[in-house]
């Protein structure tokens, strides 16, 4: 989970971080921090109900630190232009893409929409095959999804790759093992499989768009990468490691690859199902999945068996609460209902606000000042959390 600048005349004025189901607002020029937890139609504060990292709940205790850990945000961008990102890739990457099928996974976010925008710079210098793919998961992605990462592809003059997870495997999982949730999220592996499966026994390389500082876990997992130069045998490799969340946000802004759902206040270009949306974002956000018949079924499956005992159906859907294991969506929920009793004027986020803080960063004029990009691993060796 990343914090997001909110920018007002073309300066970042503050941070904001959402996580399931709580926005973090970040001031660090008045060294404020302020955590709101999300109800219907807006956020509560509930900073002072903080202890520790942890909101006590009728003899327990909800950990808030854990589940909204976020990084301090690099302070601008290290490249900040497509040309300066193309010169950095070309430096890095020229022996290891020379002469190789290259596989770009695209989604239409922010990461991939700046990575397809370098690589396809890179092809106009460096003798590789881009093939750009998409894989689509049936029941939980957003059926609109490929259309709108075709057209996207399109504009740089690519055809997108859409590959499907097996069907039957996915539904079955919906019956047996009911929906992804937090911390459980077994749907990750039915989106590397078909990229897996499409390069098995070949010697194409595929490039994927993590960055270190989306998240403290990602930061660890991208350790390695950060510290060391990919070699021509590796089989993956990740060229905006070291970008900042401005670099892609100015690179796709550039090219013209905005996903709509950053438009209208997303944080993330996810499946309509995911377990890591927040409550905020299924309420902002028009998506849909291909049989909603199927997956209410699961629903109520899953809810007789596991969450009938702490809340009706109503609430468990309405909710969303099938994001996270029984008990820890009954004291999630148990504290929702707690603050919705005590709402003041002065403490009360709406939607609609929260949806211009985010969207700012599309539609606003940036203001940015270039970092040296050795900053990124300082930041990723001192994980310190907002949240105390």
């Amino acid at each position: 989970m990343e914090l997001l600048p909110v920018f007002l005349n073309g300066a970042p004025r503050f941070f904001v971080g959402l996580c399931p189901d709580f926005i973090l607002i970040w001031d660090d020029d008045r060294g404020t921090t302020k955590l709101f937890i999300m109800v219907e139609g807006g956020a509560v504060d509930v900073t002072d109900l903080l202890v520790r990292g942890y909101i006590p709940v009728s003899l327990s205790r909800f950990d808030v630190a854990s589940k909204c850990a976020f990084l301090r945000p690099a302070p601008g961008c290290a490249w900040c232009s497509l040309n300066e990102a193309a010169k950095v890739a070309m430096n890095r990457l020229e022996r290891v893409l020379k002469g190789r099928e290259v596989i770009l996974c695209f989604s239409g976010g922010k990461d991939s929409s700046s990575l397809l925008a370098i690589m396809s710079t890179l092809t106009n210098y460096i003798d590789f095959s881009l093939r750009v793919v998409y894989v689509y998961i049936p029941f939980l992605d957003d059926v609109s999804g490929p259309k709108i990462a075709s057209e996207m592809c399109k504009r740089l003059g690519f055809d997108l790759e859409v590959l499907e997870a097996k069907r039957r495997d996915v539904k079955s999982y919906l019956k047996w093992r009911g929906m992804p949730k937090i911390g459980r999220r077994w749907c990750t592996m039915f989106k590397t499989k078909p990229v897996r499966n499409l390069v098995k026994g070949k010697d194409s390389l595929v490039i994927l768009a993590d960055r270190a500082t989306e998240s403290p876990k990602r930061c660890l997992k991208l350790l390695r990468a950060l510290y060391s130069l990919p070699r021509s045998s590796l089989k993956k490799v990740y060229p905006l490691v070291d970008a900042t969340l401005l670099d892609v946000v100015i690179i796709a802004r550039e090219v013209g690859l905005v996903h709509p759902i950053y438009l209208a206040g997303g944080v993330r270009v996810s499946c309509a199902l995911c377990p890591y949306k927040t409550l905020y974002e299924f309420s902002v956000l028009e998506q849909n999945v291909e049989d909603p018949g199927f997956i209410e079924s699961v629903l109520k499956k899953e809810f007789e068996r596991r969450y009938c005992r702490y809340m009706s159906f109503e609430t468990f859907t309405r909710f969303h609460l099938w994001r996270f294991e029984p008990r820890t969506a009954y004291l999630l929920h148990k504290i929702q209902k707690h603050v919705s009793t005590m709402l003041r004027e002065n403490a009360w986020l709406s939607y609609e606000e929260i949806r211009n803080w985010i969207s700012s960063l599309w539609i606003e004029r940036l203001r940015i000042s270039k970092i040296d990009s050795a900053l990124i691993k300082d930041l990723c060796s001192t994980r310190s959390s907002l949240i105390s």
